[in-house]
């Protein structure tokens, strides 16, 4: 005589996939949170990569003397065009942040030498433009103006 084979219940296999979920997860949760973590890791060398390139890029401007020195000397708050972050490669992030530097004045070399000695810091602020997350990276950079060579005066 041949038995018959019972089929599964509904209510059997229901049962059965949650306790293979309850077993997966906390088998697959390391890896989401590894992931996770990648992803920062590689948005944060890519922001400290971006900040690096802009920095050389803003001293090349100052060299240049496409930075007034006034810019410099009363703390203003200037902003990296989406056209100057395209010219250096960095088209995402024209689309993803809005870019902003300013200099602080830490010291000064007194007035009465005809070549005036400055250190600055450089604040560089890279905020996300959806989420308005922001980081500021701070650079120095020292700066030597020869008052003589133009003819201008030693009083600012």
């Amino acid at each position: 005589m041949k038995r018959k084979k019972r089929p599964y219940l509904l209510l059997e296999v229901i049962i059965s996939m949650i306790l293979v979920s309850l077993f997966l997860f906390p088998i697959l949760s390391p890896h989401v949170y590894i992931l996770r973590a990648q992803q920062k890791a590689i948005e944060t060398m890519q922001n400290d990569h971006v900040a690096n390139r802009l920095y050389v890029h803003i001293l090349r401007e100052l060299y240049e003397n496409r930075i007034p020195i006034s810019a410099l000397l009363e703390e203003q708050t200037l902003t990296i065009q989406d056209a100057t972050l395209r010219d250096l490669g960095f088209e995402s992030f024209a689309k993803n942040y809005q870019i902003a530097y300013r200099f602080e004045e830490e010291k000064h070399k007194p007035k009465d030498d005809p070549y005036q000695h400055y250190l600055f810091n450089l604040f560089l602020i890279l905020k996300q433009k959806p989420s308005s997350k922001e980081t500021t990276y701070h650079f120095s950079f020292f700066l030597i103006r020869d008052l003589q060579e133009k003819g201008e005066s030693n009083e600012e």
